[in-house]
């Protein structure tokens, strides 16, 4: 009888943990076949896992010291290091060797234009099938390393027919896919379902993309399959919570589900931070509370803990020292770097943090962060409360940059305060020009000019929709 999808993903996973517990018993005495070897390194990858990658390779080259395959995977690792020269010598021994991963290495270690990649991704494809796995996924790679991913939407079909193992090219040109076309993306991964009904990943990724378009009632069904194949695992219990939680922010239904997904992993940061969040729309801040009190006990510089436990509206701002009254606007700024750091956390929490430091310091240093992040949010309202309260004599001057400037005048347009809007383009215009002594000054208000002046037009007008963005027009955006 054939395995499962998910009992070979469990296998590999086993190999995996016990190639890692023999590099701290017995690492003298380890003794692996090429195939494992290979298959450690490749998982080791999806876990970022760097050291393990590179045991894999040491002990790749002392066993089998004339693999083609673990040589190629230590072209692909090079590709990682940013190290032009060494990676010229590898290419330079390995000149000979030929097939579709080699020629991907080249490509991406000797970088052609962004203009030319089309023409090179179309000879591959005519040139070779990509019969391993590995080749769907460096060809895949190759893409978005030249940031090409419009090629593949147009080609997506073309890739998948020339993939051994559809499964996994309709996965990986769904996983890119989703960002540029959610909707394509989702009907690749409808495909994979179709033909493998039984790989509850592709039902936990169809969940999550018909929750990023907002169909709930769809991504609930998809992820009822994937429950039903993997009745104790935690995932898609959180990816089922957090679709709840898109049909009802305040779900008693969703906190139960998460509850459970933190005991099933007690390590589990994004239901912690989505637990928190529910309780904060229930009114129990109390519970919220005891999430990062509990952080903080198990890590007590764990510095996102102390800024959640800073935003539930108890004295707990003190106490981490994040509300304190010695925490200044250069403190704030530098651990708002971290924040804001890719997937660390939602504009709409940061609102929270800044808005809490607003109300209890003023915000002036970072008003212009504030600023963008309201806009980014669509919070045109509370973006012109903040620029048109009255605030203490002597307070210091809010410091806007360029970048902020158009936005106070873009909300005010798209709220259909056109009077205002027209005052504050005008205004802002006037001051632009002031500033601009010379070139520098002028290239950085350029942009800024043309947005004001587009603002200006449009407020004339007296006919805007809030779902337009006037900046983003101006801008050819």
């Amino acid at each position: 009888m054939a395995s499962s999808p998910d009992n070979n993903i469990d296998e590999i996973k086993q190999l995996y943990e016990r190639f890692k517990a023999d590099l701290m018993e017995r690492p003298s005495d380890m003794y692996y076949d090429e195939d494992d070897i290979i298959m450690v390194y490749d998982l080791a990858g999806d876990y970022l896992d760097r050291y393990v990658q590179l045991h894999a390779l040491m002990l790749g080259r002392r066993l089998f010291p004339d693999s083609e395959q673990l040589e190629l995977r230590l072209g692909l690792a090079m590709l990682d290091m940013y190290d032009d020269v060494s990676l010229d010598d590898f290419l330079t021994a390995n000149s000979k060797r030929t097939g579709v991963l080699w020629d991907i290495i080249r490509l991406r270690g000797h970088r052609v234009g962004v203009d030319e990649l089309p023409a090179r991704l179309d000879e591959l494809l005519e040139r070779y099938t990509l019969d391993e796995d590995e080749d769907v996924i460096q060809f895949i790679n190759l893409i978005t390393a030249y940031e090409s991913e419009q090629w593949l939407v147009e080609n997506y079909r073309r890739v998948i027919d020339r993939c051994r193992y559809r499964d996994t090219a309709l996965s990986e040109c769904a996983e890119v896919l989703r960002f540029h076309d959610t909707k394509l993306s989702i009907s690749l991964i409808e495909e994979l379902t179709r033909i493998d009904p039984f790989n509850a990943d592709a039902w936990i990724k169809l969940a999550e993309l018909n929750r990023e378009i907002g169909e709930v009632e769809e991504g609930l069904n998809a992820i009822g399959y994937a429950k039903a194949l993997r009745p104790d695992d935690f995932l898609p219990l959180f990816v089922e919570a957090t679709l709840l939680i898109g049909k009802e922010p305040d779900s008693q239904a969703a906190a139960e589900l998460l509850q459970r997904v933190i005991s099933l992993n007690p390590d589990m940061y994004e239901a912690k931070v989505a637990l928190s969040d529910v309780y904060d729309y229930q009114g129990k801040s109390d519970l919220a509370e005891m999430i990062w009190k509990e952080e903080l006990r198990r890590n007590p510089n764990d510095e996102l803990a102390k800024s959640r436990l800073a935003m539930i509206g108890t004295n707990s701002g003190a106490e981490t020292g994040w509300l304190s009254g010695d925490m200044t606007e250069e403190m704030l700024a530098q651990r708002l770097e971290i924040l804001m750091a890719p997937d660390v956390e939602t504009p709409e929490y940061l609102v929270r943090l800044l808005a809490a430091y607003d109300r209890s310091h003023g915000l002036y240093q970072l008003a212009g962060e504030y600023i963008k992040i309201l806009y980014r949010c669509g919070m045109y309202e509370e973006l012109c409360r903040f620029m048109e309260r009255e605030r203490p004599e002597g307070c210091p001057e809010m410091r806007l940059d360029p970048p902020s400037l158009p936005l106070y005048a873009a909300s005010q347009l798209r709220l259909g305060r056109y009077d205002d809007a027209v005052r504050t383009a005008r205004e802002y215009l006037m001051k632009a020009g002031q500033v601009c002594g010379n070139v520098e000054l002028s290239m950085a208000f350029a942009g800024v000019k043309i947005a004001l002046s587009y603002i200006l037009e449009k407020a004339l007008e007296r006919n805007y929709s809030i779902d337009r963005d006037p900046v983003a027009e101006s801008l050819g955006v």
